[in-house]
C-alpha cells in the first residue's frame, strides 16, 4: 500500500512548521531521529497545510511496524522538512525506539560525537516531557531511563565532547518547561565535569537539574509559556516548595536533589524565595543550580527578550553578584568554565 511519502509532495501544499504539542495530541519528532531502512514501532505523521485551509492536518506517513524507507528520508531531507509527528499515546513506543537507537549509536566509534549528543538530547527531551506529564511521576521505568541517559551524557563529557557548544547549537524551545529543564541538566553535567565531580554525584545532580522545576506541572500550564506576563509568573513562586514535596514522595531520592528543587530561587543575600535564605543556609548543590538556572534563562531568551550571548549573560550575572546573589566560588568557576568552552 502506497503512503503519502511514496507520492510527489506537491508545491501547492505548505509543510507546516513544528510549533510544539498540537491539538489532538500530536508531538513533534525530529526527522533525524528516524533511522532510514529500519522498522518504526509507532505511527509517524506528516503535518501539512494547503494554502486554502485555515488549519493544518496530520496525515499518516508511515504506519507502525513498517520500514521507514531510505527514499522517504532523503525526500524529506531534500525538501528541508525537519519534523514529523507521533501521537502522545505512543510516547512509550517512541522512547523504546529511541532507546534502541542509542544502544547502537553510543558505542559506535564511527559515529560523530555531534550525532551522539543530538540523539541523547532528543531522547532526553522526550523523557523529561514524559516524566512531567505522567500520572505516576517517578515510576521505576521513568527513573531508570532518566538515570541511564544522564550516565550516557556524563560518559561523553568525560570523553571530551563539548556539550555546552552542542547545546547552544541544537536546543529547542517549543516546550519551554521541558527544554529549560533539559538544557539546565546538560549544562550542569558539563559544569560539574569541569569541577571534577565523580559519576555518582553527577548522576544525582543531573537528576536534580532535570527535575528542579517539576513543581510547575501542578500549576496552570499557561504560566510556563514564554509569553507569560510578569504578574502571572509571580504566582509560580510556590513551585519550589511544591517540587520539594513531589520529590520527597519519590523513593530513593537523595536529600541534595530535593533541596535543588526547593532552593534554586534562593539568593545569597536573603532576597530569594521561598525561604529567604542567606548563602550559608543554602545547600551547595542548590547554589550551583542557581547559577545554571539563571544563565540558561538569560541565554535561552523568551518571546519578549532575545537570547543573550554568553558574554552578555555573564556580565549581567556579575552585576547581580555585587549583591552576593550567587555563591562566589562556584560563580568564579562557572566563568572559567564558560570561557573554556
Amino acid at each position: 500500500m502506497k503512503q503519502i511519502l511514496d507520492l510527489e509532495l506537491k508545491t501547492s501544499k505548505i509543510i507546516a512548521p513544528a510549533i510544539g504539542e498540537e491539538k489532538g495530541g500530536y508531538i513533534p519528532l525530529p526527522l533525524r531521529n528516524l533511522a532510514p531502512g529500519e522498522m518504526v514501532t509507532f505511527d509517524v505523521y506528516l503535518k501539512v497545510k494547503a494554502k486554502k485551509d485555515p488549519e493544518p492536518r496530520f496525515v499518516l506517513a508511515c504506519p507502525k511496524n513498517e520500514v521507514f524507507k531510505e527514499e522517504w528520508f532523503q525526500k524529506l531531507k531534500s525538501l528541508e522538512i525537519q519534523w514529523l509527528y507521533y501521537l502522545q499515546e505512543d510516547e512509550d513506543r517512541v522512547l523504546g525506539y529511541l532507546d534502541r537507537s542509542l544502544e547502537k549509536v553510543l558505542p559506535d566509534e564511527t559515529r560523530k560525537p555531534e550525532e551522539k549528543v543530538t540523539l541523547l538530547y532528543d531522547t532526553t527531551l522526550i523523557t523529561v516531557r514524559n516524566f512531567f506529564c505522567s500520572e505516576e511521576i517517578g515510576a521505576s521505568p521513568q527513573m531508570f531511563r532518566a538515570l541511564r541517559l544522564i550516565d550516557g551524557m556524563f560518559d561523553l563529557m568525560k570523553g571530551g565532547v563539548d556539550f555546552h557548544k552542542s547545546i547552544l547549537e541544537i536546543r529547542r524551545h517549543d516546550h519551554v518547561l521541558y527544554n529549560h529543564s533539559l538544557n539546565v541538566c546538560f549544562l550542569g553535567l558539563a559544569f560539574i565535569s569541569f569541577l571534577g565531580w565523580d559519576a555518582q554525584k553527577a548522576q544525582d545532580f543531573g537528576l536534580g537539574a532535570m527535575l528542579h522545576d517539576i513543581g510547575l506541572i501542578q500549576l496552570k500550564p499557561e504560566l510556563v509559556q514564554k509569553n507569560a506576563t510578569r504578574t502571572a509568573v509571580r504566582t509560580t513562586d510556590s513551585h519550589p516548595a511544591v517540587g520539594y514535596k513531589m520529590l520527597s514522595a519519590m523513593p530513593g531520592i537523595r536529600r541534595e536533589v530535593k533541596y535543588m528543587a526547593l532552593q534554586h530561587h534562593e539568593n545569597g543575600d536573603g532576597s530569594g524565595h521561598p525561604g529567604g535564605l542567606k548563602i550559608n543556609a543554602i545547600d551547595p548543590w542548590a547554589r550551583v543550580l542557581r547559577i545554571l538556572d539563571h544563565y540558561e534563562t538569560l541565554t535561552g531568551g523568551n518571546s519578549h527578550k532575545r537570547p543573550k550571548s554568553s558574554k552578555e549573560a555573564l556580565k549581567e550575572m556579575a552585576a547581580l553578584q555585587e549583591k552576593n546573589i550567587f555563591d562566589l566560588n562556584y560563580f568564579m568557576s562557572f566563568i572559567k568554565f564558560i570561557g573554556k568552552t
